[in-house]
Formats: structure tokens, sequence, C-alpha cells
């Protein structure tokens, strides 16, 4: 199934790891309705280690549909939508996404996460993007 594939991708897991063909994959799946495509989509288009296919415009938009639908309440969201404000170079918006995901995330389930929403906090802080290497 092509959405299973295209999600193994960001884990390596028995796929390459080709991020113009995961978006091609979950824009796909996306328009056909998947809408966690919506999300993985939005990731790949603000943090590919590939500047051709970062689009930092329309991951802002993507995340933030996703942020409205989930009531501004997921972590995981908020920092999707962090890490597209600063690949469209709002730095601003993004640590304060950054700040709002990790204030969302549960303190009994997501520790780790939050401290790597704290990481890329720093950056956004100075100004700097994050991207998957």
């Amino acid at each position: 199934m092509k959405t299973a594939i295209s999600a193994r991708h960001n884990y390596g897991q028995g796929v390459e790891q080709n991020d113009a063909e995961a978006v091609k994959l979950f824009r796909e799946a996306f328009l056909k309705g998947n809408k966690a495509a919506r999300s993985n989509l939005a990731w790949l288009l603000a943090t590919s280690k590939d500047e051709k296919i970062r689009d930092g415009k329309q991951a802002v938009a993507l995340a933030y549909e996703d942020c409205e639908a989930n009531q501004w309440k997921n972590a995981k969201n908020l920092d999707i939508l962090a890490a597209a404000y600063a690949e469209a170079g709002d730095f601003g918006q993004a640590a304060g996404y950054a700040q709002k995901a990790i204030q969302a995330a549960d303190p009994a389930k997501e520790v780790d996460f939050a401290k790597i929403i704290m990481a890329r906090w720093k950056l956004y802080e100075n100004k700097q993007p994050w991207h998957r290497n």
C-alpha cells in the first residue's frame, strides 16, 4: 500500500528515504482524503533535507489546517506548524508555536518529545529553521 510505504519512509524502514517520492505519495493520499497524510506532507515540506522540496508557505497552510482540526491541542501538529513557520522565515511565529507544542505535550508520555521541541525552539530563537539530515 502506497501510504504505508511512504509512512515508513520517515523511519527508514525497508524503503529508500526519497523525500520527493514521499511528498508525491503523501500529497496523493491527502487528496484522497487521508488526513494523516496532510501532517506528514507538511512536515516534509518544512523539514526536508532537500531544499528543492521545502516549501514553507505550503507547509504553514497544511499544518495550520491540522492544528485547527485538532483544536490547537496536539503537540505534534503544533511542532509541525512551528517548523513550517521557521522554514517560511517567520521565526517569531515558529518560536511561539514551539512553546505551545511544549505546553501541549503530555508530561506523562511525551517528556522526550518536549525536549526535542525545546531544541528546535532554540534554533527558531536564533532565526534558524530545523531540517532533517
